[in-house]
């Protein structure tokens, strides 16, 4: 980026109140803030995918969301057993044990068996889920069991 337009965001953050002056942002620091607020903002699924409309939409993004409370991040993990289990948020795949959940982030659950084995639980911190069922994630993490045993 051009020095001035690293000036021009540097602005941008303080007015958002992401800082208390512009002196604070190096010119790596404006660009990581960035990137990670259009990651927290699932504007782009990783930091690698940051292009010049993703900053415009994170510009956008701080914006609208100035003053609300930043999201803590909690861990999807997963525990299975003959069985295959896949996680989709907003459409896109996540993984356990790699993605990052939000409360209030909508997480929709299937889970298939293995070949030659049935699905016989599906747990969501202990309780029983349907695969295809979607949780609201709400201020914890999510431990999903997935036990299949085998068909005699």
């Amino acid at each position: 980026m051009a020095n001035r337009n690293i000036i021009a965001l540097r602005k941008v953050l303080v007015v958002f109140g992401y800082g208390s002056a512009v002196s604070e942002y190096e010119a790596e620091t404006v660009v990581g803030t960035l990137k990670e607020f259009a990651v927290k903002a699932e504007i782009t699924g990783s930091v690698a995918n940051i292009r010049t409309k993703t900053i415009a939409e994170t510009l956008k993004w701080i914006a609208d969301n100035k003053g609300s409370e930043v999201k803590e991040p909690y861990d999807l993990t997963e525990s299975k057993t003959h069985a295959t289990v896949t996680y989709k948020k907003n459409g896109k795949t996540v993984t356990a044990g790699g993605d990052l959940l939000y409360n209030g982030d909508k997480l929709k659950v299937t889970a298939t068996a293995d070949e030659g084995y049935e699905l016989t639980t599906l747990t969501a911190n202990g309780e029983n889920i349907e695969s295809g069922d979607t949780l609201t994630i709400d201020g914890e993490g999510v431990a999903i069991v997935a036990t299949a045993t085998e068909i005699v």
